[in-house]
Protein backbone atom coordinates (compact mmCIF):
# COMPACT_ATOMS: atom_id res chain seq x y z
CA UNK A 1 0.00 0.00 0.00
CA UNK A 2 1.28 3.45 -0.89
CA UNK A 3 1.26 6.35 1.56
CA UNK A 4 -1.03 8.28 -0.80
CA UNK A 5 -3.51 5.39 -0.76
CA UNK A 6 -3.50 5.30 3.04
CA UNK A 7 -3.93 9.09 3.16
CA UNK A 8 -6.87 8.96 0.77
CA UNK A 9 -8.47 6.11 2.68
CA UNK A 10 -8.22 7.89 6.02
CA UNK A 11 -9.44 11.18 4.54
CA UNK A 12 -12.41 9.44 2.93
CA UNK A 13 -13.31 7.67 6.19
CA UNK A 14 -13.23 10.90 8.17
CA UNK A 15 -15.24 12.97 5.69
CA UNK A 16 -17.82 10.23 5.05
CA UNK A 17 -18.04 9.45 8.76
CA UNK A 18 -18.96 12.97 9.77
CA UNK A 19 -21.27 13.37 6.80
CA UNK A 20 -23.04 10.14 7.83
CA UNK A 21 -23.45 11.37 11.41
CA UNK A 22 -24.98 14.64 10.23
CA UNK A 23 -27.36 12.79 7.88
CA UNK A 24 -28.30 10.35 10.68
CA UNK A 25 -29.06 13.28 12.97
CA UNK A 26 -31.31 14.91 10.37
CA UNK A 27 -33.12 11.63 9.69
CA UNK A 28 -33.72 11.04 13.40
CA UNK A 29 -34.96 14.62 13.73
CA UNK A 30 -37.44 14.05 10.90
CA UNK A 31 -38.82 11.04 12.81
CA UNK A 32 -39.15 13.16 15.98
CA UNK A 33 -36.39 11.31 17.82
CA UNK A 34 -34.57 14.61 18.33
CA UNK A 35 -36.25 17.94 19.10
CA UNK A 36 -35.38 21.38 17.67
CA UNK A 37 -33.05 22.51 20.44
CA UNK A 38 -31.23 19.18 20.49
CA UNK A 39 -30.85 19.26 16.70
CA UNK A 40 -29.30 22.71 16.81
CA UNK A 41 -26.91 21.77 19.60
CA UNK A 42 -25.95 18.43 18.07
CA UNK A 43 -25.34 19.79 14.56
CA UNK A 44 -23.31 22.67 16.00
CA UNK A 45 -21.17 20.23 17.97
CA UNK A 46 -20.71 17.84 15.05
CA UNK A 47 -19.83 20.60 12.60
CA UNK A 48 -17.32 22.18 14.97
CA UNK A 49 -15.64 18.85 15.70
CA UNK A 50 -15.64 17.76 12.07
CA UNK A 51 -13.96 21.03 11.09
CA UNK A 52 -11.03 20.11 13.31
CA UNK A 53 -10.44 16.93 11.32
CA UNK A 54 -11.62 17.87 7.84
CA UNK A 55 -9.84 21.26 7.58
CA UNK A 56 -6.33 19.76 7.77
CA UNK A 57 -7.31 17.19 5.15
CA UNK A 58 -8.49 19.91 2.79
CA UNK A 59 -5.30 21.84 3.50
CA UNK A 60 -3.20 18.80 2.62
CA UNK A 61 -5.05 18.02 -0.60
CA UNK A 62 -5.16 21.67 -1.66
CA UNK A 63 -1.38 21.87 -1.23
CA UNK A 64 -1.09 18.88 -3.53
CA UNK A 65 -3.30 20.55 -6.14
CA UNK A 66 -0.90 23.50 -6.31
CA UNK A 67 2.10 21.28 -7.02
CA UNK A 68 2.99 21.47 -10.68
CA UNK A 69 5.42 18.60 -10.48
CA UNK A 70 4.14 15.06 -10.58
CA UNK A 71 5.46 13.21 -7.58
CA UNK A 72 6.34 9.56 -7.59
CA UNK A 73 4.12 7.80 -5.05
CA UNK A 74 5.98 7.06 -1.84
CA UNK A 75 5.68 3.44 -0.77
CA UNK A 76 4.82 2.78 2.84
CA UNK A 77 7.82 1.68 4.84
CA UNK A 78 8.19 -2.09 5.16
CA UNK A 79 7.18 -1.78 8.81
CA UNK A 80 3.76 -0.45 7.78
CA UNK A 81 3.09 -2.69 4.81
CA UNK A 82 0.46 -5.36 4.93
CA UNK A 83 -2.48 -5.85 7.20
CA UNK A 84 -0.34 -7.59 9.82
CA UNK A 85 1.05 -4.28 11.07
CA UNK A 86 -0.68 -3.28 14.31
CA UNK A 87 -0.48 0.49 13.64
CA UNK A 88 -2.15 0.22 10.22
CA UNK A 89 -4.81 -2.16 11.52
CA UNK A 90 -5.58 0.16 14.45
CA UNK A 91 -5.92 3.18 12.18
CA UNK A 92 -8.19 1.25 9.81
CA UNK A 93 -10.29 0.03 12.75
CA UNK A 94 -10.42 3.04 15.08
CA UNK A 95 -11.76 5.58 12.57
CA UNK A 96 -14.84 3.59 11.51
CA UNK A 97 -15.38 2.38 15.10
CA UNK A 98 -15.40 5.98 16.30
CA UNK A 99 -18.15 6.95 13.84
CA UNK A 100 -20.19 3.84 14.61
CA UNK A 101 -19.94 4.60 18.34
CA UNK A 102 -21.07 8.20 17.92
CA UNK A 103 -23.87 7.08 15.58
CA UNK A 104 -25.08 4.55 18.14
CA UNK A 105 -24.95 7.24 20.82
CA UNK A 106 -27.12 9.58 18.73
CA UNK A 107 -29.50 6.74 17.89
CA UNK A 108 -30.02 5.62 21.50
CA UNK A 109 -30.68 9.25 22.43
CA UNK A 110 -33.37 9.39 19.74
CA UNK A 111 -35.00 6.36 21.40
CA UNK A 112 -34.89 8.25 24.73
CA UNK A 113 -32.78 5.54 26.35
CA UNK A 114 -30.41 8.28 27.51
CA UNK A 115 -31.02 11.98 28.01
CA UNK A 116 -29.64 14.69 25.76
CA UNK A 117 -27.34 15.81 28.58
CA UNK A 118 -25.96 12.29 28.97
CA UNK A 119 -25.45 12.03 25.21
CA UNK A 120 -23.48 15.29 25.24
CA UNK A 121 -21.30 14.05 28.10
CA UNK A 122 -20.51 10.80 26.26
CA UNK A 123 -20.05 12.64 22.96
CA UNK A 124 -17.58 15.02 24.57
CA UNK A 125 -15.67 12.11 26.07
CA UNK A 126 -15.55 10.15 22.80
CA UNK A 127 -14.55 13.13 20.68
CA UNK A 128 -11.91 14.33 23.13
CA UNK A 129 -10.36 10.89 23.37
CA UNK A 130 -10.55 10.27 19.63
CA UNK A 131 -9.27 13.74 18.78
CA UNK A 132 -6.22 13.57 20.97
CA UNK A 133 -5.03 10.36 19.34
CA UNK A 134 -6.11 11.21 15.80
CA UNK A 135 -4.14 14.45 15.88
CA UNK A 136 -0.95 12.37 16.03
CA UNK A 137 -2.07 10.27 13.05
CA UNK A 138 -3.12 13.25 10.92
CA UNK A 139 0.08 15.20 11.60
CA UNK A 140 2.32 12.17 11.01
CA UNK A 141 0.57 10.88 7.93
CA UNK A 142 -0.25 14.15 6.19
CA UNK A 143 2.90 16.08 7.27
CA UNK A 144 1.16 19.44 7.33
CA UNK A 145 3.28 22.54 7.12
CA UNK A 146 2.47 26.17 7.91
CA UNK A 147 1.79 28.52 5.00
CA UNK A 148 3.76 31.73 4.77
CA UNK A 149 1.72 34.54 3.21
Amino acid sequence: MLVSQLQQRIARQIVLGYLSLIILTIILYSFAGIIDDELTSLLTTLSAISALYVAPLFQFFSQNLRNTEVEVPIPVSPALQGSNNLAVRLIKLVIPAHFVLVGILIFIKSLNIISFKEMNIFLGFIETTFGSYMSFVIVALFKLEKHES
